[in-house]
């Protein structure tokens, strides 16, 4: 996680330093002289990064019953590329390519058991373990906002649809055993072959002040394939600059 946020920083200082030296214009790239010249562009680059927390909604009850409070369930997601036009100067309509992480966690009574590119969920009690210190369930894939924007000065608003594209889950792994050793991503246990819905969508709303603020979104449909993962729709706030 440590180097996703390392990661994730650099790309947003790398599209933030791009934007505010370039402007596009008439098919040319011209430096930005001053912020008023900028602000006359129609077309310009920008980026985003974003943290947020899932909030599970309907879908599999053992899953449901099975997932931790609200803060466990987390995504993560930054800019590779961006880009808004706008018609006038309080309008824009932006599209964006994301990387973005998901991380579906379990409570400590329960963990995920991989077999043949699929999960199901084992409780700890009658297994070889006696405490679940990690059992993680993530998800990896592109994001494709496309999002109408206000410019209201300093205030932003902006809503829309994102398409997603997702690659195969993989689990994380970490248990003290009946003899009191930690086993930790063992081969079984650690894999890389969940089955996801390649092509899935959500809807997102933010509002930012300064470049920084709050995002929403809702996501209708599981990424994981029924028979190979959980099934569930969910909500996700966080903060997005």
């Amino acid at each position: 996680m440590k180097k996703v946020f390392a990661a994730a920083l650099a790309a947003l200082v790398s599209l933030t330093a791009f934007a505010q030296s370039f402007a596009i214009e008439d098919g040319e790239v011209t430096p930005a002289t001053s912020s008023e010249e900028s602000g006359n562009t129609k077309l310009k680059y920008i980026g985003e990064f974003g943290f947020g927390f899932h909030i599970m909604k309907d879908g599999d009850a053992a899953f449901l019953n099975a997932t931790p409070a609200f803060g466990k369930n987390r995504e993560i997601f930054f800019s590779l590329f961006g880009a808004e036009y706008k018609p006038v100067q309080w309008v824009g309509i932006s599209a964006m390519a994301d990387l973005n992480w998901d991380a579906y966690r379990l409570n400590k009574e329960h963990y995920w058991l991989p077999s043949n590119g699929s999960v199901t969920i084992a409780d700890v009690e009658g297994s070889n373990y006696t405490e679940i210190k990690k059992s993680v369930l993530r998800s990896f894939g592109f994001d494709f906002p496309v999002e109408l924007r206000l410019h209201l000065g300093d205030v932003d608003i902006a809503a829309g649809v994102v398409g997603e594209l997702n690659f195969s889950g993989r689990t994380r792994f970490k248990a003290v055993d009946l003899n009191g050793g930690v086993v930790k991503n063992t081969p079984e246990m650690r894999v890389k072959d969940i089955q996801s819905n390649p092509f899935t969508y959500s809807y997102r709303a933010s509002f930012s002040y300064s470049g920084i603020g709050l995002y929403v979104k809702y996501s209708p449909a599981s990424q994981f394939k029924v028979g190979a993962g959980p099934q569930f729709s969910y909500w996700s706030v966080g903060l997005i600059m």
